[in-house]
């Protein structure tokens, strides 16, 4: 959690909101303990759009992120467990390389079952350096906030219907593993 992979929550909470409004989808919020004011913040914000679950345990979230439609979020440890349980990510990227750190799914292409992307990650053109492995591209992509900044709502509630409208509108399931 560094401050160049936090995309701001009003942000989340207008893409939300205009999502909410487009397909009905509702969304879950599972803050860490230190999170849950800014979570029950951005939720007031959200305009009933997000329900805040406080007090997950890693039991818990992972059988959240196992049955949600969709994983919306941060470059984070939530989003690579999402993917790694095979739930559609849309992932909000700052200065990381995604070719190194991506999620999961972005390189295992389309879910077979619903012929949508596993994955889509929303990055600001040029955030990421070619080489990830020099001292200033890693400095960077811990400290530079000008690429998660640069992300607006609209390019993440664009990424997020483009890729999973059907999914989150209801009009195909998406089948889970037993």
């Amino acid at each position: 959690r560094r401050a160049s992979k936090l995309w701001p929550l009003e942000r989340f909470a207008a893409v939300t909101r205009e999502v909410h409004a487009a397909t009905g989808t509702r969304f879950v919020c599972a803050p860490a303990p230190t999170d849950v004011a800014p979570a029950r913040a951005m939720a007031a914000q959200a305009g009933g759009a997000i329900t805040v679950l406080e007090g997950l345990g890693l039991p818990e979230l992972c059988a959240l992120l196992r049955r949600a439609v969709c994983f919306l979020g941060i470059d984070g440890g939530p989003m690579h467990v999402a993917g790694a349980l095979g739930t559609p990510v849309c992932a909000v990227y700052g200065a990381t390389n995604r070719q190194w750190i991506g999620p999961w799914g972005e390189v295992a292409g389309p879910d077979p079952a619903t012929g949508l992307p596993r994955a889509v990650v929303v990055q600001a053109p040029g955030a990421a350096p070619e080489d990830p492995t020099t001292r200033s591209a890693r400095r960077r992509a811990w400290t530079d906030r000008t690429a998660i900044e640069a992300i607006e709502v609209p390019h993440v509630r664009t990424a997020l219907l483009r890729a999973y409208e059907p999914l989150l509108r209801g009009e195909v399931a998406r089948a889970l593993a037993t």
